[in-house]
């Protein structure tokens, strides 16, 4: 099981336990923002060898990939190696591919940095990097021996950054806890559904590590999220950050399914024309993105896989619709947001 801990004095616990000392290199990976503005804050991250790549999902690429590859081996990791990930998604996705496959597998710790990677990118042992034709193209399972939660870096977060990874919690709670979604709604404050949230999923995932049932459940919104998020990351148009992208996902993916009689339609759709900025879209794009959505791999049978929730947090279902049905609603979606 990963360790999930949720304040600084636990994981100084962990980090001098014998466990700790069993490694015998500790490599830090980050990005340049994270290196900025939370390294002076968790100051013990200094004490071993950091390797920076750059910030934002522009980086999630093959050629970042070979950069981490090549500083393991030039800081002469070996299989009793750790490598410690301190970051966002991209930070986590990528420096977990690299620790699963470098030298056919080493042990990683996450840091995560963004609300985001606290509540899911850091959380299940999903790993990957994007490629020219879609998002997490290439990827392992990989699950982390810990990871850690530090509230307090979140104050360095924009309001943006903050409401895209809260979108995530959104998601979980929709799916696996009632209480949770309410509370959620009534009291945004991290102290109060951080560990809760982390921990939802990681007893989801641990019953269905490779996804091959109730894992799925954790995809509501990722279909046409991911789709809308790399049609305007690949042409370069304003584009959404990642939580942005799957909130309004998880809306259109509702409306798909269920129209707008879903019970928890009308809350989650308050909430994200509140606090997510609409994408900036014409109707002529809407092919190009459907060709990404027909390029996803949770496809099958020559339809769109969608998983969505029951009811409130009481689990979910993986449906197939038919593509011209998303075609309709993307259609009625941008008309709104023009």
């Amino acid at each position: 099981m990963t360790t999930i801990l949720c304040d600084s004095i636990a994981a100084d616990a962990w980090r001098t336990s014998l466990q700790w000392k069993a490694y015998d290199r500790i490599v830090v990976l980050t990005d340049t923002n994270v290196y900025r503005e939370v390294f002076p804050v968790l100051d013990w991250l200094n004490e071993f060898p950091v390797f920076v790549i750059p910030a934002g999902e522009n980086a999630k690429g093959l050629e970042q990939v070979e950069r981490i590859y090549q500083k393991l081996h030039e800081f002469k990791c070996t299989r009793s190696s750790l490598l410690l990930c301190v970051g966002g998604g991209v930070v986590t996705d990528l420096g977990g591919f690299c620790a699963s496959t470098y030298m056919r597998g080493i042990d990683v710790i996450h840091v995560p940095t963004t609300v985001l990677a606290m509540v899911d990118a850091a959380i299940g042992g999903k790993t990957g990097y994007n490629t020219a034709w879609g998002k997490n193209m290439i990827g392992t399972f990989h699950a982390p021996k810990a990871v850690w939660l530090y509230p307090d870096v979140l104050k360095t977060l924009d309001q943006r950054e903050f409401y895209s990874g809260l979108a995530e919690a959104w998601k979980t709670a929709i799916m696996l806890d009632g209480a949770l979604w309410i509370a959620l709604r009534s009291n945004p404050l991290p102290n109060n559904w951080l560990h809760r949230t982390a921990a939802a999923k990681r007893d989801l995932v641990e019953t269905d590590f490779k996804e091959k049932g109730v894992r799925a459940w954790l995809n509501f919104g990722h279909t046409i999220g991911h789709a809308l998020e790399h049609f305007l990351l690949s042409n370069k148009q304003e584009s959404l950050l990642h939580g942005e992208a799957i909130a309004w996902g998880m809306l259109l993916e509702l409306n798909v399914v269920y129209s707008d009689i879903h019970p928890v339609f009308n809350e989650l759709r308050d909430l994200v024309e509140k606090h997510i900025p609409a994408p900036k879209l014409q109707v002529e794009d809407i092919p190009a993105i459907l060709e990404r959505m027909q390029a996803d791999k949770k496809n099958a049978h020559q339809k769109l896989v969608l998983a969505v929730p029951l009811g409130e947090g009481v689990g979910g279902q993986v449906v197939e619709v038919k593509v011209k049905v998303v075609e309709e609603i993307l259609l009625r979606w941008i008309n709104r947001w023009k």
